[in-house]
């Protein structure tokens, strides 16, 4: 009787062989290992009726999870699905006067100014805007030449004399 070998690959495990009788079926199918944040299988369905007529290679596909980030601002929630590792793009909230912040409500937390893009290394996560106030520069034009100060949104303004 004539033998086959099948061969599971992983990236970053050991390769399994075992070896199977010509015509007949796998009776021993290994798991493949998990991967954090992603959904891993081998990469055919029918490995447990699938008849062996030759050398086979069986690949493990590692899938990314989709994860839900949630923005909590002012009384609104907005949430979106993210795909563990893609490109993502927080929001821009608008509110006169002020630039977000965007405080990850998570062990370590962590502040990313809105707008910015990143790439999603995260399980489900909830966001809260933190609103800072913008910071100016103005220049004074007096009889002693001109006075250059910073002056920050809603804080009292000192004029020069």
């Amino acid at each position: 009787n004539e033998k086959y070998g099948v061969t599971f690959v992983q990236v970053g495990c050991a390769d399994v062989y075992i070896e199977v009788y010509k015509g007949d079926t796998l009776t021993t199918i290994p798991e493949p290992q998990p991967k954090e944040h992603y959904d891993v299988k081998w990469e055919y369905d029918d490995l447990s009726t699938r008849i062996i007529d030759g050398t086979l290679v069986v690949r493990a596909v590692e899938t990314p999870k989709i994860y839900n980030a949630t923005f909590n601002y002012g009384d609104k929630t907005e949430v979106k699905s993210v795909k563990y590792g893609d490109k993502f793009k927080f929001p821009v909230t608008e509110k006169v006067g002020y630039s977000v912040k965007w405080r990850a409500e998570q062990t370590p937390s962590f502040v990313i100014n809105g707008g910015s893009e990143i790439r999603y290394e995260y399980s489900d996560t909830s966001f809260v805007a933190e609103y800072v106030p913008n910071k100016y520069t103005v220049t004074f034009l007096t009889a002693y030449g001109t006075e250059v100060e910073t002056v920050v949104y809603k804080e009292k303004l000192n004029l020069p004399a």
